[in-house]
């Protein structure tokens, strides 16, 4: 039976394309095989196969399991399905980013007389979405490198923290997302690699990300966010000239920008 007021029926298992509605106190007979983890249930209407999410159906005089993927899924009572909410969602993402490097980098480019060229980063992030609500955590890796002969970076960073749908749907979410970062690597070669300093740095992320797909197997995700840093061991970069003539940087900040593809995984 119907439980929602307005509920929606589609044609196909994904829940992508909506047929239709059903009212409240709608009665169905269901399929015995629920499908996508148990979320979505099949049923006939108007002689054609529609589904139906799990979640907005009170199913009655259902005690027993049901065989799903090879293993046993307990349907519980409708109240304890509503408590439970949906199931909780994962995704696996690799990204591109490119980054502006602010003010402390630019005037180090400056000293060494070259451009602030811009960083390119190559990442994987996952992330965890319990219930499927506002709330994710995510936890990050990204390699960073710029392609300045007269002042070049190499970084390993290490990012997780928090994110939180302002809007969200099963086609997108708006986040603003917030988090430690960690670089545990950080190499800076001047002068065609001939001298370099290695170190290390930590601080935080904040920023905003657009979700598209959110509810399908496969979505994409673009952002913007603003890095800083904390960084030593780089007290002795060297300076162009023919003396030893030390500069030093102890702060990193970046204006990124950010596209992934991610793969989703329900848990």
């Amino acid at each position: 039976m119907v439980n929602e007021s307005k509920t929606i029926i589609y044609a196909d298992e994904d829940l992508r394309a909506a047929i239709g509605t059903l009212s409240q106190g709608t009665i169905l007979k269901i399929g015995e095989k629920l499908r996508k983890r148990g979320t979505v249930a099949y049923s006939t209407f108007k002689n054609r196969i529609v589904y139906i999410k799990v979640a907005d159906l009170g199913i009655e005089g259902v005690e027993g399991e049901f065989t799903l993927n090879n293993g046993r899924f307990k349907l519980k009572a409708i109240k304890d399905r509503k408590k439970e909410g949906l199931p909780s969602v994962g995704q696996v993402g690799l990204r591109v980013a490119q980054s502006i490097p602010g003010s402390d980098w630019s005037k180090l480019a400056t000293d060494m007389n070259t451009k602030n060229s811009p960083f390119i980063g190559l990442g994987i992030q996952a992330e965890y979405n319990y219930l499927q609500k506002n709330f994710t955590f995510y936890l990050g890796y990204e390699y960073t490198k710029n392609t300045d002969s007269q002042l070049s970076i190499s970084m390993h960073t290490l990012d997780f923290g928090v994110s939180y749908a302002i809007i969200y749907s099963d086609f997108y979410s708006w986040d603003i997302l917030a988090g430690p970062v960690v670089s545990p690597g950080i190499t800076i070669a001047t002068e065609n690699n001939q001298y370099h300093t290695d170190g290390a740095g930590y601080g935080h992320k904040v920023g905003t990300s657009l979700k598209l797909f959110r509810g399908w197997k496969w979505g994409i995700t673009v952002g913007a966010y603003y890095r800083k840093q904390k960084i030593t061991g780089h007290d002795k970069i060297q300076l162009p000239g023919p003396y030893y003539n030390p500069t030093s940087l102890d702060s990193l900040s970046e204006l990124q920008t950010m596209i992934s593809i991610n793969r989703k995984i329900n848990l």
